[in-house]
């Protein structure tokens, strides 16, 4: 962490923005100054179903090839599998069982995102836990500036306009100037349809996961409240 640190701080004289992957970290822990924390969540199960045909998407797999030349490629059963007979026959990768700690099946464990917003701490990892849960709300309320959601794009960046102008001021209206185009490539064409019936399944056992989504989105909301009440005031 301390090597991290100095490296940054000796290579960017500038403001730099780190977008990856990774559970919440504590700067504190370490003696470090904290970043300003920014994310976004999805509607939980609409997430599981993007990320399983995300996994078998014809450009995804050539990527992965390109940066992993040696992983052999996916089984074609495993291509040809859908999420609907994923569910109902059980399958590890799309089961999703209170206590489970196993991400094994999936490839890493991009389906939680109570665990991403928990921390490094093996207690996060556990699938549908109550601590879990009570950490990442914690988490984001002390460390995160806006945590957006996908389902309030729009709304989303103007909230970070306001929190952290430095990075997003003008968003909205770049957003707008190339919103086809990023639409489209957000847009997977090898996503298949899955019914409500299906996606009620997979609800019971998502009961932290729709309660920290549902968490964001208040807040989010109230932030957005916020921002706008100052900007009558302005006018």
């Amino acid at each position: 962490m301390k090597i991290f640190s100095d490296s940054v701080a000796a290579n960017f004289a500038e403001p730099v923005a780190w977008v990856r992957h990774f559970n919440f970290l504590s700067f504190d822990d370490f003696g470090l100054p904290t970043p300003i924390y920014v994310n976004l969540v999805r509607d939980p199960v609409e997430r599981v179903i993007s990320y399983f045909y995300y996994r078998r998407a014809g450009w995804n797999i050539v990527e992965r090839k390109k940066a992993f030349p040696d992983e052999p490629l996916p089984d074609p059963e495993f291509l040809r599998r859908d999420f609907e007979s994923c569910v109902l026959e059980g399958d590890p990768e799309c089961s999703y069982i209170a206590g489970s700690t196993d991400p094994t099946s999936e490839g890493g464990d991009h389906r939680r995102q109570v665990m991403n917003y928990c921390g490094q701490d093996i207690d996060c990892a556990v699938w549908d836990s109550r601590e879990a849960l009570r950490r990442a709300k914690e988490n984001v309320e002390r460390n995160y500036v806006v945590v957006g959601l996908v389902e309030m794009w729009e709304e989303t960046l103007e909230v970070l306009e306001h929190y952290v102008p430095f990075f997003f001021t003008g968003a909205r209206k770049v957003f707008q100037q190339h919103k086809k185009k990023i639409r489209g490539m957000a847009h997977n064409k090898h996503k298949g349809m899955v019914s409500e019936d299906i996606k009620d399944i997979v609800r019971k056992n998502f009961t932290a996961e729709l309660e920290f989504y549902e968490f964001c989105k208040l807040r989010l909301q109230r932030q957005l409240q916020e921002v706008r009440r100052i900007k009558k005031q302005i006018r």
